[in-house]
């Protein structure tokens, strides 16, 4: 904070400006502002009444345009009303990902979201979206910024890509959500990985996030065979792996009853019957989702840990 009050008190001292280049050997060459090539090693000089200078700015190489579908977007500040733009609120990732297939999904902070989206030019409809339901009370306002982006991401008209930046807009044309390219997680693998359940596939599109207080995980071992907590009860099976696809199961189970938290049971008989019904995995980063047969995501996972060699 200090740095940016220091540099808008300088801005407001500015009196003229040159812009010159530095040359190999340290010269300093003068340059017309109507020069249209630019170098690396151009420079642009703002001076004070005294002829002090007291900003330099050095050139920025524009980035290549990213593709909107295919890429993983991290929202950098949204649309609070008027022209008045927020941050992210400190410790939470709000993310989207628009696939090729028409399917936008993400993480809208404390929920993971999906629905479908209409492409044509520039013009982008976001329709259909469901989130999980898990409520987070930490930070601060994490859900009322959860429901702020939800709200704006379905009322987008249209978008633009400047570099490595994304600027979702509304039908009057006014910036709504503002994101960046997120860096890239390295893939986990497969085997070797704790991997740990946030949310399920129920009937129909629906998508439970796990119960508060208990935790779903799955290790798949380079035997052959997977063990995990299914929330109260360890269980186990079998399962085989060919690139994309997968088979899972029958899974056996301890056979303990837990009362606590209310419908743990129903959760974790649901979470076996899915993991029968598996035909097929993806990873992205540090996300496993398996599918069943049409593609559609049954059970996703976030890498807690990996196992080292």
């Amino acid at each position: 904070m200090e740095q940016e009050d220091r540099y808008l008190a300088l801005l407001t001292k500015v009196a003229s400006y040159r812009v010159e280049r530095v040359t190999a050997d340290g010269e300093r060459m003068p340059l017309s502002a109507s020069v249209s090539s630019r170098t690396e090693n151009d420079r642009l000089v703002l001076t004070d009444v005294n002829g002090a200078d007291i900003l330099v700015f050095e050139p920025i190489t524009p980035k290549p345009d990213l593709p909107l579908a295919g890429t993983d977007w991290v929202l950098d500040g949204y649309s609070t009303g008027g022209d008045a733009v927020s941050s992210v609120i400190a410790g939470t990732t709000i993310t989207a990902k628009f696939s090729p297939d028409g399917n936008v999904t993400g993480n809208a902070g404390c929920n993971h979201y999906g629905g479908g989206y209409l492409l044509d030019g520039a013009n982008l409809s976001v329709s259909s979206l469901f989130s999980t339901l898990m409520y987070c009370s930490e930070p601060e306002g994490v859900m009322e910024q959860e429901a702020r982006y939800l709200g704006l991401l379905g009322n987008v008209s249209s978008y633009r890509v400047e570099g490595d930046r994304l600027v979702l807009t509304d039908a009057a044309g006014a910036d709504l959500l503002f994101f960046v390219q997120a860096e890239e997680v390295p893939a986990a693998p497969l085997t070797g990985t704790l991997w740990t359940l946030e949310s399920y596939s129920l009937e129909g599109d629906a998508v439970s996030s796990v119960i508060a207080g208990t935790t779903v995980t799955a290790e798949f071992a380079p035997d052959g065979n997977v063990t995990g907590s299914a929330g109260c009860n360890r269980y186990f099976a079998a399962y085989e792996v060919s690139g994309k696809t997968m088979t899972i199961g029958p899974a056996g189970s301890t056979k303990m009853y837990c009362g606590e938290p209310e419908g743990i049971m129903e959760q974790e008989a649901r979470y076996l019957s899915l993991l029968e019904s598996v035909a097929g995995c993806r990873i992205d980063g540090d996300r496993l989702d398996l599918l069943d047969e049409a593609g559609k995501t049954l059970l996703s996972y976030r890498a807690e840990s990996v196992d080292q060699p």
